[in-house]
């Protein structure tokens, strides 16, 4: 991979980043290409991508002046957030079922995330599951419907 950070060093940051070097580069290179240079919005990110073809971003100032600059960028619409989540949560079910007994863990985890839930809480915290799967599979179902239902 090779980074560009479309600027000169007469530039400073002063002149606009070009873009339009690391689109050549990107066309004339069998590698993958990372766009630096003036990404301080989530929709600057969405451009450069959309108008170099770039492969991956790299952002140096920006995230020192907003740490969440990331965040922002990988959660542009509600949907993008809830795969996140369920990506987290696969993740998170995929370790925890390797433990002896996960079902106390999982049912921490549903105590955290339906908090602002209280009645929803209330129920699934004291239902009988089967075993810690079906755990699992119920809390996915509620979130899913609480974040679907949202949008």
């Amino acid at each position: 991979m090779i980074t560009l950070h479309a600027r000169t060093k007469a530039d400073g940051y002063t002149h606009p980043a070009r873009w339009e070097y690391i689109k050549v580069a990107k066309q004339e290179l069998s590698i993958p290409v990372c766009g630096n240079g003036d990404i301080t919005t989530p929709q600057a990110a969405r451009d450069m991508l959309e108008q170099t073809g770039c492969d991956h971003l790299m952002i140096g100032r920006q995230a020192a002046r907003d740490p969440l600059i990331f965040h922002k960028i990988r959660a542009t619409s509600p949907l993008d957030e809830t795969t996140l989540l369920l990506q987290g949560l696969e993740t998170f079910f995929f370790w925890i079922q390797k433990r002896g007994n996960p079902l106390g863990s999982i049912k921490q985890l549903a105590s955290f995330l339906l908090t602002n839930e209280p009645e929803l809480k209330k129920s699934y915290l004291t239902t009988s599951f089967e075993n810690a799967k079906h755990a699992e599979e119920k809390l996915i179902s509620l979130i899913v419907n609480r974040l679907t239902a949202n949008l």
